[in-house]
């Protein structure tokens, strides 16, 4: 477990001691390195070399702080640590409370053979660490895991790393059995291997427009045609039909709207004064048809009285006769035939209405308002039939009637002709006017 701090917590891991050694060497061989050093951030610009030695000599009789800062300065080191002075600042944090207030940045590493009073001269400065080399810690030698320390050896101890580590010729004396990780290359500068002329000469071509394969865009069947049609092939033809259904729906609504036209202005000429032989006539599609198919045919016969051959024609005229289309098959008439039989039969049964119905209901309207027996006030609610009942409807309803059936046989008494009346469909209301009063009644309630 990572995270709890209980005592069941997995606070070490085992590691081979082999693999430890290997990476200690590694962070020894990368702090040799200036720009792995500079890229951790230490401040060697001026420094000498990398790595760093100092004779031992030079750090003989310094006890004092103030000796030491002199000679940082002059190998050109200092700068480092004013780095680390200058980063000081306070830990976020509870660890405020736990005496570690402050927190700064990593300074050089000064590593040693033997314990010498120069090491009480270093310890006041600020971001300086010690270590000795026969007890190297990789926690010191890449702090948080990054390699790349700034370390200042004295000449003793960067001496003893061939007994402590060995060399790729002899194995350590130190360590038993312990000897230097090999490198795997030669030469680790990939971008260099790249960019040599054996590489380049081997390598192929770089292709001018290579090949993308897109990903396929998928459409929704219900929008596109196409691709409905690749899943269902009779799609196409059930399209077809409907937009054949579509044009025939789209001409009966016109014919429709027309109609209703023509009987809104014979309404609105007999609500005029107009009389009713004299307003306009509407025409049903019945008798429309007839008086085409009349037309048509006088047309035909009157083409063919006054039609000339058509040799006769391109002899006068000196131009080519047209060509004749091909007559259709039986079959194919019949086709055609059912087609436009279909059509007709759609139109009719859509626009078919009751004629004797029609004709009563102009009746009605004509006996109310023609002959002013109602009063204004009372016109709009018998025209809505809101206020009325229904036996009030009803009542009205016959009484218009008969009066229409009236005028009608006067004035065709006056132009001597007789006309018998025919019986009314209507038979009042199922229930009685009363029956239906006191079942509406409210009931009384129980005291």
């Amino acid at each position: 477990m990572f995270a709890p701090t209980q005592i069941w917590r997995r606070w070490h891991r085992k590691v081979n001691t082999t693999m430890k050694r290997h990476a200690v060497a590694s962070a020894l061989a990368a702090s040799a390195v200036p720009s792995l050093v500079m890229a951790r951030g230490h401040r060697i610009a001026k420094v000498a070399e990398i790595p760093l030695v100092i004779n031992n000599k030079s750090f003989v009789g310094i006890q004092k702080t103030k000796k030491a800062v002199e000679i940082l300065k002059k190998i050109h080191a200092y700068e480092d640590v004013a780095k680390v002075i200058r980063s000081k600042r306070k830990r976020a944090g509870k660890g405020k409370m736990r005496n570690r207030r402050y927190k700064m940045r990593k300074g050089p590493l000064v590593v040693y053979k033997d314990r010498s009073p120069m090491l009480y001269a270093f310890r006041n400065i600020p971001g300086i660490d010690f270590a000795c080399v026969k007890r190297l810690n990789l926690l010191d030698l890449a702090p948080g895991g990054h390699v790349g320390r700034f370390i200042i050896w004295t000449s003793d101890a960067f001496e003893h790393l061939d007994e402590l580590f060995g060399t790729y010729a002899k194995a350590s004396k130190v360590k038993h059995g312990y000897h230097l990780p090999r490198p795997k290359m030669s030469n680790p500068d990939i971008g260099r291997i790249l960019s040599s002329a054996a590489v380049k000469s081997s390598i192929a071509r770089k292709r001018g427009n290579p090949r993308q394969h897109k990903k396929p865009v998928a459409r929704n069947p219900l929008k596109h045609l196409s691709v409905m049609a690749s899943l269902n092939p009779l799609a196409v033809e059930i399209r077809r039909k409907k937009l054949l259904s579509d044009a025939v729906a789209a001409k009966s609504r016109a014919w429709r709207r027309k109609l209703l036209a023509q009987k809104k202005a014979r309404k609105q000429a007999i609500l005029a004064g107009v009389p009713a032989d004299k307003a306009p006539i509407v025409k049903h599609r019945k008798q429309l048809r007839d008086v085409r198919k009349k037309s048509r045919e006088q047309s035909k016969k009157d083409l063919a009285k006054s039609k000339k051959p058509e040799a006769e024609k391109a002899a006068e005229t000196g131009a080519k006769p047209t060509e004749q289309k091909p007559k259709l098959d039986l079959k194919a008439r019949r086709k055609l035939d059912r087609e436009r039989k279909a059509k007709r039969s759609k139109r009719t049964m859509r626009n078919r209405f009751n004629a004797a119905h029609r004709k009563e209901r102009a009746a009605f309207v004509r006996f109310l308002f023609e002959k002013e027996e109602v009063p204004k006030s009372e016109r709009r609610g018998i025209a809505k039939k809101e206020e009325l009942t229904k036996q009030q409807k009803w009542k009205l309803r016959v009484k218009g009637i008969k009066q229409a059936w009236a005028l009608k046989a006067k004035k065709a008494a006056e132009k001597g002709i007789k006309i018998e009346k025919k019986p009314s469909k209507y038979s009042g209301p199922k229930k009685p006017l009363a029956k239906r009063e006191k079942k509406l009644a409210p009931k009384p309630k129980k005291q």
